[in-house]
């Protein structure tokens, strides 16, 4: 899983199926989407809970859709809308999806993107916002916990990236449709 999934969208359905199928061996594998798929299409694990956009052929599950809002640095925020003046940046590292994502619709937008930091972890970029180094783009949820949230400069999400469960084509184990089942509920 991704992080955001692991910690964030999904711990209560992990444990509730753990308790539901103590006999399944489960283990938790937590990194960027791309290291996920890869390792799925290797056969290393058999299901991918991570951002869409890289699967291609591989079979994939709607989890949640989850928004990403523009965090900027203290005392820069006096910028306002004017979305040109935005940056500079701390994202995620070169070839993540969620950063492809990003300077997208940052692009869209008209912002120059100007990268001075990199990290794979949502809790760094949020701890070099904080520590004054750039602007970032996080889910609210990450962005926004104690002990330093970080406010966002606009209310509307930057983005939009949906989370998957990816499995590998003709998967017929039980023990993983009844995960991705798991996951999917919701309520």
């Amino acid at each position: 899983m991704i992080d955001a999934a692991a910690v964030d969208h999904f711990p209560q359905h992990l444990r509730r199926y753990r308790q539901r199928y103590p006999e399944v061996e489960l283990h938790l594998t937590v990194a960027p989407s791309s290291q996920l798929l890869t390792a799925l299409r290797q056969g290393h694990i058999d299901v991918a809970v991570c951002v869409e956009g890289q699967q291609e052929t591989l079979p994939t599950t709607p989890l949640i859709d989850e928004p990403l809002l523009v965090y900027p640095a203290p005392g820069t925020a006096d910028h306002g809308t004017r979305t040109p003046s935005w940056g500079p940046w701390v994202t995620f590292p070169v070839g993540s999806l969620t950063r492809s994502l990003i300077e997208n619709a940052l692009t869209r937008r008209g912002v120059d993107i100007e990268v001075v930091a990199e990290s794979h972890q949502p809790e760094v970029l949020k701890e070099m916002v904080a520590l004054g180094l750039g602007w970032t783009v996080l889910p609210r949820q990450q962005a926004e916990r104690d002990p330093t949230p970080l406010q966002a400069i606009e209310s509307t999400p930057l983005l939009t990236r949906r989370i998957v469960a990816t499995t590998r084509p003709a998967t017929t184990n039980p023990a993983v449709t009844a995960l991705v089942e798991e996951l999917t509920n919701r309520a």
